[in-house]
């Protein structure tokens, strides 16, 4: 895992273990591409569109060998506190 999180290059490159009953991986890699874009647009002056309260409140559907609950969730709360210390 790399240092700046709220990098956009490693958000799109993010890996999760998989579980039997875990998320969705589509669903996971498109909020996480999401991010990246809207960090993006951040740095050239643009309005956020994901808040941290959106990180918090991402859910997915479960899936079979989807990525790992736990990985995601906790990766999507070091995000979160990132993007409120950002905006700080």
């Amino acid at each position: 895992m790399p240092t700046d999180e709220l990098d956009p290059d490693a958000l799109v490159q993010m890996r999760f273990k998989r579980s039997l009953r875990g998320y969705a991986p589509a669903e996971v890699d498109q909020l996480l591409q999401q991010l990246a874009q809207d960090l993006t647009r951040r740095r050239e002056g643009h309005d956020p569109a994901l808040t941290a309260k959106d990180l918090r409140h991402a859910e997915f559907t479960a899936s079979l060998r989807g990525y790992d609950p736990r990985q995601v969730d906790e990766l999507l709360e070091r995000l979160a506190a990132q993007l409120e210390e950002q905006e700080d």
